[in-house]
C-alpha cells in the first residue's frame, strides 16, 4: 500500500505516514488508533507493538480467538484466566 493511500484511509497527511516509516517520529495514540483502523489490524496489538502498552501479546491473541465462543463458554474460560492471574500474584 501506499504512503498516500495509507493516509487517505487513516485520515492523515502523507507527510505524516512518511515521517513515520522513515523513523522521524513517533506517532502517538491517536494516530496509532486511525493507522490501525485503516489496516485492519487489532488497535490494542499495535499499541502493543509501538510501545503504548505493556499488556503480554498474549492476552490479545486469547481475546481474539474467544471472541467466536458462546456466552456461556467465554464465562468459563475469563473465570479460568482470572484465577490463573490471581494465582500468579499471590505466589509472588
Amino acid at each position: 500500500m501506499s504512503q498516500r493511500k495509507l493516509a487517505e484511509l487513516a485520515k492523515l497527511m502523507n507527510s505524516t505516514i512518511n515521517r513515520i516509516e522513515n523513523d522521524l517520529d513517533n506517532p502517538n495514540f491517536e494516530t496509532l488508533k486511525k493507522l490501525a483502523i485503516a489496516l485492519e489490524v487489532n488497535k490494542e496489538l499495535l499499541l502493543i507493538k509501538c510501545g503504548y502498552s505493556d499488556m503480554p501479546e498474549e492476552f490479545i491473541y486469547i481475546y481474539d480467538r474467544s471472541s467466536s465462543f458462546a456466552e456461556k463458554k467465554m464465562k468459563k474460560m475469563f473465570k479460568m484466566f482470572n484465577d490463573i492471574i490471581d494465582k500468579l500474584i499471590l505466589e509472588k
